[in-house]
């Protein structure tokens, strides 16, 4: 995809965004397997979007509409402080720090400021509605809203500009005063005292002005319309003061250039193409003062402009050439902030990424599905997807976003699964008490189906895995939390379609006996794949088949790398994979072999197929093999996480499921 950027004076470049989201064509299988165009890719991880970001000192601060979450910098560790912590409330509306003011939050409640390890909070001034930007000062903070703007300078408040809708504030280099950038009316700069406007009349030609930030030579950039209609085309502009006069640099229609910011020591410009994701780029000034002709610079994105309607002819014009980061802004970014070294970019559902110059850092709760290892899934259309995530909670999936969703009327109720019955309807795997429920998916509800009393050595069930075979019953692969908190293998429990049921497993209670029809299947059983009236288990003590009464476990004896076996699956050919702590086996003559991508001794926990494509999952991403052809989708391209845990085909996508996450790919290919 190419963005085009045309120049004032006449000249016009093309920018080649090698990242952008290709448009959806027609439907296509996963087996397609396009080659060239990147991978169209949506990653999820948090419930919650990101509405703020702050650093102060070892720590990123990110608010959300449940309160700020506190990242520790270089570690996953994180804390959420919310209302009960001492934040004036929990719906976080901006952010802003400084290393002498502290951190300063703004909520529904007030203003919070943490300061000397203490909370303090105070009500917001009374010209304010929603803060909607803010910028910190050595003593104070800035608050910007849809109805003004005030000064909070740790004692009282001060309002001014009553009625303008702020979208945007940078403090100036004075260290007091700041830039304010409107939704339609141009932009203000607080001077002696008293905000002055910066407008048509003096040469500055933006109304609608989304962000701005300041050069290493003191002048001023700013993104944004000439009218105050955002979605008008061909009037986008970028604008540059170096304190006396502007100059105007136009973009060309379908370009849209989003966010502008100082980070160590270089401006930084994010710019828009038509596919909704826009690469980040670095601008740096042409010395055009050397002797001979007057050429503009190169880059992949080049810039010149014209002087603003008040600067003198005399004015020299300044050139600028920009050089690509391999950094871009997702489509879903909620928020951008630079700071000090950082940029900092805030998603709807994928977390924070910080970027230092050199590389990019991703920040995550991962609350949607916390440590889950397995996915607990069941679509009944690509679009109505049921989800057991992380802290026992229920979602539902409709194409965009993920949703909470109640299974019982009881708010105790712990969801540990989903499962697709026959007739193509989600039943809910739910813990309440010491009994295992299941409900099942009937218009807009989930009604109860069945209450299971399943005793283990200590507490109640934990549930691996959830799966229907053909026969209409549910195998359910179950597990406990010991008195150290040790989680422990429980074996399987097969629900038939009478609701009776009947437990697998070697282990017994010692008050148990084996009841008829229970089977020594290995405890540590971690999925199903189900062929006709057969079932293969993938087991830490290797694959176990299961038809009837008759059981076959594949261990070492039979050729296996490792016992240890995460995932099992099947080939169009009938041939049985197998994703092993050992690598990749595939059943062939009753015996196994690991000559599959070259993945002998690579630890593979999740394999799925789909014609004659296998996806197969890592700690080192995922890996698309056809025939001799073996392509790879890795954090770089946007996964969620390296490390895969789990594979599910829904339709023409497949969903991957990470240590970070959750992946939606709908046309898997690898990076150019």
């Amino acid at each position: 995809m190419r963005l085009k950027l045309s120049i004032v004076a006449g000249l016009s470049v093309a920018l080649a965004f090698a990242g952008c989201t290709p448009t959806r064509g027609k439907a296509e299988t996963l087996g397609s397997l396009p080659r060239t165009s990147r991978v169209p890719l949506r990653s999820f991880s948090e419930t919650q979007p990101y509405t703020g970001l702050a650093l102060h000192g070892n720590h990123l601060y990110a608010g959300t509409p449940r309160g700020v979450v506190r990242f520790t910098l270089g570690s996953r560790a994180s804390t959420r402080i919310s209302a009960k912590s001492g934040l004036s409330g929990n719906r976080v509306s901006a952010l802003a720090a400084s290393s002498s003011s502290g951190v300063w939050v703004a909520t529904e409640g007030g203003l919070s400021r943490y300061h000397k390890d203490v909370w303090t909070n105070r009500p917001l001034a009374g010209s304010l509605r929603s803060v909607t930007a803010m910028v910190a000062t050595s003593a104070g903070v800035w608050c910007g809203s849809k109805s003004g703007i005030a000064y909070y300078d740790g004692a009282k408040w001060s309002s001014y500009l009553p009625g303008v809708k702020v979208r945007h504030l940078v403090g100036d280099q004075s260290g007091g005063g700041v830039w304010v950038a409107t939704e339609g009316e141009g932009l203000y700069h607080f001077e002696k005292g008293k905000f002055v406007p910066h407008n048509v009349s003096r040469g500055q030609p933006l109304r609608a002005v989304r962000s701005l930030a300041y050069a290493m030579d003191g002048g001023l950039f700013a993104v944004g319309n000439l009218s105050a209609d955002e979605g008008k085309i061909g009037d986008e502009r970028l604008i540059y003061y170096d304190g006396r006069h502007w100059t105007i640099f136009r973009v060309a229609p379908g370009a849209r250039l989003r966010w502008v910011s100082l980070v160590r020591g270089r401006v930084l410009l994010a710019a828009e193409a038509k596919g909704g994701q826009s690469r980040i780029f670095a601008l740096k000034r042409a010395d055009l003062s050397l002797r001979g002709p007057k050429k503009p610079p190169i880059g992949p994105l080049r810039l010149a402009g014209k002087r603003s309607s008040t600067a003198p002819s005399r004015y020299p014009v300044p050139y600028f050439y920009t050089i690509a980061l391999e950094l871009w802004l997702p489509s879903e970014a909620t928020v951008v902030e630079g700071q000090g070294n950082m940029v900092m970019i805030g998603t709807r559902g994928t977390g924070a990424i910080v970027y230092d110059g050199k590389k990019s850092t991703w920040y995550r709760t991962n609350d949607l599905t916390g440590d889950t290892q397995r996915f607990k899934l069941a679509c009944e259309t690509p679009d109505a997807c049921y989800l057991a995530g992380g802290g026992g909670r229920a979602y539902r999936f409709d194409g965009q976003r993920f949703a909470r969703v109640s299974v019982d009327a009881d708010a105790n109720a712990k969801v540990l699964g989903f499962a697709l019955d026959g007739s193509k309807k989600a039943v809910a795997v739910y813990r309440l008490g010491d009994k295992l429920v299941l409900s099942r998916h009937a218009g807009s509800l989930f009604q109860r189906v069945v209450e299971l009393p399943i005793k283990t050595p200590h507490g109640a069930p934990g549930v691996r895995f959830a799966r229907y075979a053909p026969s209409g019953e549910l195998w359910i692969g179950l597990d406990y939390a010991d008195k150290d908190h040790e989680v422990r293998p429980w074996g399987v429990i097969v629900i038939k379609r009478d609701n009776s049921y009947v437990m697998h497993r070697s282990s017994l209670l010692p008050t148990e006996d084996r009841k008829p029809g229970s089977l020594a299947l290995p405890d540590d059983i971690r999925d199903a794949m189900f062929r006709k009236d057969a079932a293969w288990l993938a087991t830490g003590n290797g694959v176990c088949f299961v038809k009837g009464t008759r059981v076959v476990l594949h261990t070492e004896n039979e050729g296996m790398q490792s016992e240890i076996t995460y995932s099992v699956a099947e080939r169009d050919n009938g041939e049985i994979l197998a994703a092993t702590f050992g690598g990749l086996g595939r059943l062939v003559g009753g015996r196994w072999r690991f000559d599959l991508g070259n993945l002998r001794g690579h630890v593979t926990r999740a394999v799925a197929t789909d014609k004659n494509v296998m996806f197969v999952g890592g700690d080192e991403g995922l890996l698309v093999l056809r025939g001799n052809e073996r392509l790879s989708v890795r954090e770089r391209d946007g996964l969620s996480s390296d490390q895969v845990r789990d594979l599910r085909i829904v339709g023409n996508a497949l969903w991957v499921l990470t240590a970070g996450g959750i992946s939606i790919i709908e046309r898997p290919v690898n990076r150019r």
